[in-house]
């Protein structure tokens, strides 16, 4: 009995505004299914691979849900913009449903945004590395030229300075 009452003590309740967005949220979005249901059924279909990469992501700030869910909004942009120019029943997304080329320009888009979040980290970190490296070289080259200058003193440590002699 103890242990159950520290267990839901450690358990951080939580937050209010948490909560009050949860509560919010769900309202708006059920607002908007009762009076935009084709726009938000060809979404929820369509930004299904951005809810499954906010599902994964474990980090704190869903880098790839971000990633994904931008590429991924530009592939189900053309396709809503056909539904909203044309017929908006829902007829209008039941045309769209068996087009392979939208499904394939909705879901390729969300591929493409998986692709750069998973290519773009490692070229980014082999572009500073090679940056810090020439740094480095840069600052080997200005070390040489002062000892060149001001003799081998310059190049000694601070440490070997505060040793007792």
């Amino acid at each position: 009995m103890a242990k159950a009452d520290r267990a839901k003590q450690q358990q951080p309740a939580p937050t209010r505004s948490k909560q009050s967005f949860l509560v919010w949220g769900s309202i708006i979005f059920g607002l908007l299914f009762l009076v935009a249901l084709p726009t938000m059924t060809l979404l929820l279909i369509g930004m299904l691979p951005t809810i499954v990469a906010y599902i994964i992501d474990r980090t704190q700030q869903k880098h790839t849900a971000f990633c994904v869910g931008g590429m991924n909004f530009l592939g189900v942009y053309y396709p809503l913009m056909q539904l909203w120019t044309g017929e908006h029943p829902i007829i209008g997304v039941a045309d769209l449903m068996p087009d392979l080329v939208d499904f394939l320009m909705i879901y390729g888009a969300a591929g493409f945004g998986w692709l750069l979040f998973t290519s773009i980290p490692p070229v980014v970190a082999a572009f500073l590395t090679v940056m810090a490296q020439r740094r480095v070289a840069t600052l080997r080259a200005t070390q040489r030229h002062l000892i060149e200058e001001w003799g081998d003193d310059v190049a000694a440590s601070s440490d070997e300075e505060q040793r007792p002699a």
